[in-house]
């Protein structure tokens, strides 16, 4: 999962993020995706509006729609499926079993 949200200098071709999320916010985010890709029914989104869906439950709508450049009304039915898992998700307060593998 990539977030950005920001502009874009017109003298270089690289858009400077506006995403100050905390880092545990990310990983939050990341594990429900983990959590919810495992339902079948989790092809019937798009892996962008599956992604926004997740942050508007870990950060809110505004951001899940300021970094998603997604409309509200785009991200509503993935983020009402999506909240069984997050409640459970939120039932596990714990995240030191999780770890999220980075490259260098």
């Amino acid at each position: 999962m990539q977030v950005h949200s920001g502009t874009i200098d017109p003298g270089i071709n690289y858009m400077y993020t506006q995403f100050n999320g905390c880092g545990l916010d990310f990983v939050r985010a990341a594990r429900l995706l983990d959590l919810c890709s495992v339902d079948v029914e989790a092809g019937n989104f798009d892996y962008s509006i599956l992604a926004a869906a997740s942050i508007s439950h870990i950060l809110g709508d505004d951001v899940a729609m300021k970094v998603s450049g997604l409309v509200w009304g785009k991200i509503s039915a993935c983020a009402n499926w999506l909240k069984p898992y997050y409640l459970l998700l939120d039932e596990d307060v714990t995240m030191s079993s999780y770890t999220i593998q980075t490259h260098r």
